[in-house]
C-alpha cells in the first residue's frame, strides 16, 4: 500500500507539471487572429522636418538636417509574459515619413494579452528575436547610426485586456478615444537612442598677467569613455537604454582653432554621437588637446583638458 501511494502522487505530480507546461508553452497558432493598427510620431521639437525623434535634452537648437527621420519599423507584439510572438515573426515595414506622424496598420497578432515594443530605424537586424528577453538581451551598435537613420523606440504597451480577434485593435487614433488600446489616444511617440555631442563654442578667460594677450591653440578634440552601444529600447518612457560595459574611445579629430580674450568660437567646433551613459562606469568625457602661445618670458605650452559630459550641465577641469 505505501508503494502504491507513492505511485499514485508520483503520477499526481507529473499530472500537475505536464498542465504547467501545457500553459506556458501554448501554441499560439490555437489563438484566433487579430490586427493592430497604430499611429506613431516621433519626438521633438524641429516643427520645420516632417517627422523627428527628440531626445531628453527636452529642446535642440542645433537639430541637424535630415536627423533621426523614420525609415522603417519594427513592431514586436509579444505574449503576455513576453515568451513568444504572437505572430511568425517581428513586423517589418519600410516608411515614408509624412505630416509628423505616421500610420502603421495591419500588424499581424492574436487575440491575447499582449506586450508591444516599437523600433525605428533598425533596418532589419532584429529580424531573428523571438522573446521579449531576447529584445532586452539585443544591443544597438553605435557604428550603425547614421545622421539621416538614427535609432528610435517607444515604451513598452502592456494590454489590460486581450486583443480582440477578427478585427482592428488601434493604438494613438485620437478619433478612436476609450476604444484604443488601453486608451491610449494619442500616437505613440518614438524616441532616440543616441545622443548627438555638440561643442557650441570655446572662450579664454585670462585674467592673470602673464597669460593676458597670449593665444590658445586646440589641436585636438577625443571622446574617452563613449559608449558604443546601448539596449533598443526602455519599458518606460524615456527610460535608461544604458548598458554595462561597451567602452570605448573615439578617434582623435584633428584641429587648428586659435581662440584668446578677444576672439572665442561661437560656432559648432565639434560633434558626434555617443549612447546614453549614466556614469555609473565611468563618465563620458572630451579630451581637449590645446596650446598656449609662447611670451616672453614664458614658452608655449601645451596640456590635455578634461570635460565630463553632462555633469550639471558641462562641467570641465583639467
Amino acid at each position: 500500500m505505501i508503494n502504491m501511494n507513492k505511485i499514485l502522487y508520483a503520477g499526481f505530480a507529473l499530472l500537475l507539471c505536464a498542465s504547467c507546461s501545457n500553459d506556458n508553452d501554448r501554441d499560439i497558432t490555437s489563438l484566433p487572429e487579430a490586427k493592430i493598427s497604430l499611429q506613431v510620431k516621433a519626438s521633438g521639437t524641429n516643427k520645420k522636418s516632417p517627422l523627428k525623434a527628440g531626445t531628453k535634452a527636452g529642446t535642440d537648437a542645433n537639430e541637424l538636417a535630415g536627423e533621426a527621420y523614420i525609415n522603417n519599423i519594427t513592431a514586436f507584439v509579444f505574449s503576455e509574459d513576453g515568451s513568444q510572438l504572437l505572430s511568425s515573426a517581428p513586423f517589418y515595414q519600410e516608411t515614408t515619413p509624412a505630416d509628423g506622424e505616421l500610420t502603421i496598420p495591419n500588424i499581424p497578432a492574436r487575440a491575447a494579452k499582449a506586450r508591444i515594443v516599437l523600433v525605428g530605424n533598425a533596418n532589419g537586424a532584429l529580424s531573428n528575436i523571438t522573446s521579449y528577453a531576447g529584445l532586452e538581451a539585443a544591443l544597438c551598435q553605435l557604428s550603425s547610426q547614421e545622421q539621416d537613420n538614427l535609432t528610435m523606440s517607444s515604451r513598452v504597451i502592456e494590454t489590460e485586456e486581450s486583443l480582440v480577434a477578427g478585427d482592428e485593435n488601434y493604438i494613438g487614433y485620437e478619433s478612436m478615444g476609450k476604444n484604443n488600446i488601453n486608451g491610449i489616444s494619442t500616437p505613440l511617440e518614438l524616441t532616440r537612442l543616441a545622443a548627438r555631442l555638440d561643442v557650441v563654442g570655446i572662450k579664454t578667460n585670462f585674467t592673470r598677467p602673464e597669460l593676458l594677450g597670449r593665444t590658445v591653440t586646440i589641436e585636438s578634440i577625443t571622446v574617452d569613455n563613449q559608449k558604443t552601444a546601448s539596449r533598443f529600447f526602455s519599458h518606460d518612457y524615456w527610460g535608461a537604454v544604458v548598458t554595462a560595459g561597451n567602452l570605448g574611445t573615439s578617434p582623435s579629430t584633428p584641429m587648428d582653432l586659435v581662440v584668446d580674450n578677444n576672439t572665442s568660437l561661437s560656432e559648432i567646433a565639434y560633434r558626434t554621437y555617443v549612447m546614453e551613459n549614466d556614469g555609473s562606469e565611468q563618465p563620458t568625457e572630451l579630451l581637449i588637446k590645446a596650446t598656449i602661445s609662447a611670451k616672453d618670458p614664458y614658452q608655449a605650452r601645451t596640456r590635455e583638458f578634461r570635460a565630463v559630459i553632462n555633469e550639471k550641465g558641462l562641467s570641465a577641469y583639467g
